[in-house]
């Protein structure tokens, strides 16, 4: 059954001995196999001809005798090493991807070659063999993103080099900006999201500007051109994003060094609010049965049940609701 993984930088977990990468099954946190993985920088579902696995990438896997590098795979029961073929170098980032042809594993990273083969920070693995993509990239690659679109899936890709796209039918990356992006530390995460205006690619990194463009740690690209993403809020480098829907309908999901009215908050949702937040049950009519969604919420501690945005479930958050209840939706 589903379960779910986490890698980083750990010793312990609820006063367990679990190093780096743990699992967790809805009721505790256990180790994985044997391996001990060096601070795991990205995780991906891939079929490669044997059964659905999970793929790691890191720079170094501690099986307590032997030391491999890269690219580690678990299939739920024990842990391989893609018979050997691993890049020589850091791998950074991981997507599954279809151009139509069958899926593939994408694998960027700090590295140059895999097998003897010239791939330059990009190759792709169909669970026999690797491949190049084009010239690959000049500089390494830490975000990967698979966006469907047409009938099949687009991927985009970046890290020290500005975002691009791969061309299936060309073989070829396509850059996304004219002029190139500046900053200390280029691009750590890419997401496809609607914000309602369609779907656009959305960057996060340590970029402060895009095509002679200010645009600080975070943009949006529609397919045309590139546009500041900070509203009301400071945004400083951002390291990832998300796309969650957390009852508000979908929003952008993203953490780094964000500032919201003066006060630090380090992850933070960008998306539409409702139109009328005392249509707590979003039936379009304000009845009894917002405020029971509303106690509903506050008793799960929901974050939507957190009416004053102070951070806190107080008395405050019903006044505040019964304000805007008043108030009524125009």
């Amino acid at each position: 059954g589903p379960v779910l993984y986490a890698g980083g930088s750990f010793q312990v977990v609820d006063d367990r001995s679990i190093t780096n990468f743990a699992r967790w099954d809805g009721v505790s946190w256990t180790t994985v196999g044997n391996l001990r993985p060096d601070s795991p920088d990205a995780m991906a579902v891939y079929d490669d001809g044997n059964g659905k696995a999970l793929f790691i990438a890191g720079g170094m896997f501690d099986s307590g005798t032997t030391t491999h590098h890269s690219l580690a795979k678990w299939d739920g029961t024990n842990w391989s090493f893609l018979n050997g073929h691993t890049p020589d170098g850091e791998v950074l980032a991981l997507a599954t991807y279809d151009d139509g042809s069958g899926p593939v594993l994408i694998v960027g990273g700090r590295f140059t070659t895999v097998d003897g083969l010239v791939v330059n920070h990009i190759a792709r693995w169909d669970g026999t063999r690797w491949s190049a993509m084009g010239d690959g990239m000049p500089r390494e690659i830490r975000a990967l993103t698979v966006h469907a679109e047409g009938g099949r899936d687009v991927l985009y890709a970046a890290g020290n080099v500005a975002p691009r796209k791969w061309d299936p039918d060309q073989e070829r990356w396509i850059s996304l900006t004219t002029t190139g992006a500046t900053g200390s530390s280029g691009f750590y995460d890419l997401q496809v999201f609607d914000d309602g205006r369609g779907p656009a690619l959305y960057a996060a990194g340590g970029f402060d500007t895009i095509d002679g463009m200010p645009m600080r740690g975070l943009a949006r690209f529609d397919g045309d051109r590139w546009e500041p993403l900070g509203g009301d809020a400071e945004v400083g480098s951002c390291i990832s994003l998300g796309v969650l829907d957390d009852g508000r309908g979908p929003a952008l999901i993203v953490s780094g060094q964000i500032t919201i009215d003066g006060v630090p908050r380090y992850i933070a949702r960008w998306g539409c609010e409702p139109q009328c937040p005392a249509d707590f049950d979003a039936d379009g009519s304000l009845t009894i049965f917002d405020f029971l969604a509303f106690q509903t919420a506050f008793d799960a501690g929901d974050p939507r049940a957190d009416f004053d945005g102070d951070g806190a479930f107080t008395i405050f958050d019903f006044l505040a609701f019964q304000t805007a209840f008043d108030a009524g939706c125009e």
